[in-house]
C-alpha cells in the first residue's frame, strides 16, 4: 500500500511497514477517532461512519477507501477480513484496509491478499505519520 504525503512540497511516497510485534509498541491509536486524526494528518479526508449500523465500515478516507478499525489485544482472524470484504463489496469502495492493534494471523493475511484487502497494524499507519512529519 502506498500512501502519498499530501503536506509536503515534493511529492513523499512511502509503504508503511508491516510490524508483526505491535504489543512491545506502546500505541493507543487503535479506536476509529484516533485513526481519523491520523490519516487527516497525513492530508487525507475523513468521514467518521463507525457505530450502530455503520455496515462495517469506521472511515471513510477520501472518495474510495474504507476503513475498518480492530482493537483486539491478539491478532485478528479472518472473520474481520470476511466482513470487510462485504462492506467493501456493498459499498462499491475501490479500496479497503483493516487497521488492527494486535497484527494479524497468517490466514488472515493470505485471505487478504487473495481478496485485495489491505492489514495494517496500527504501528505501521503510526510510523507512516511519524516519517511524513516536518
Amino acid at each position: 500500500m502506498v500512501f502519498e504525503n499530501r503536506h509536503a512540497s515534493s511529492s513523499i511516497r512511502q509503504t508503511p511497514p508491516v510490524t508483526r510485534e505491535v504489543h512491545s509498541v506502546q500505541l493507543s491509536a487503535s479506536r476509529p477517532d484516533e485513526v481519523a486524526e491520523l490519516f487527516r494528518r497525513l492530508g487525507y479526508r475523513v468521514k467518521i461512519t463507525g457505530g450502530r449500523g455503520d455496515q462495517g465500515i469506521d472511515l471513510r478516507v477520501d472518495e474510495d477507501t474504507i476503513v475498518q478499525c480492530k482493537a483486539y489485544a491478539g491478532r485478528v482472524g479472518p472473520a474481520p477480513v470476511r466482513e470487510l470484504l462485504g462492506a467493501r463489496t456493498h459499498s462499491k469502495a475501490k479500496r479497503a484496509i483493516l487497521v488492527a492493534r494486535g497484527g494479524s494471523s497468517a490466514e488472515a493475511e493470505r485471505f487478504a491478499a487473495s481478496v485485495g484487502i489491505e492489514i495494517w497494524d496500527v504501528g505501521a499507519l503510526v510510523t507512516l505519520h511519524r516519517s511524513t512529519r516536518h
